[in-house]
């Protein structure tokens, strides 16, 4: 259905924070809010690790993730764009 890989990054000279990677959701499965929920469990489970952030990074091109995420609550804070 949907998924996405974890990343908890714990450094003491740092913040505490958590990168979501490879968040996808099968296209059968897409705009029925299944990845919406996905973002909103995991939001709700790394609370208890008390991060400073949960991060999650797609293209500028990609408005269904950037839909998603926000949807589920996440806040765009800036982006940018790799260039070769």
């Amino acid at each position: 259905l949907s998924a996405c890989v974890v990343y908890i990054h714990c450094d003491p000279f740092d913040k505490n924070f958590a990168t979501l990677w490879y968040f996808a959701t099968s296209e059968k499965y897409r705009k029925k809010g299944v990845g919406s929920k996905l973002l909103e469990f995991v939001a709700s489970d790394l609370r208890s690790f008390n991060l400073e952030s949960i991060r999650l990074t797609t293209s500028l091109n990609n408005f269904a993730c950037q839909r998603a995420s926000e949807k589920a609550g996440y806040k765009k804070k800036y982006c940018y764009e790799y260039l070769y």
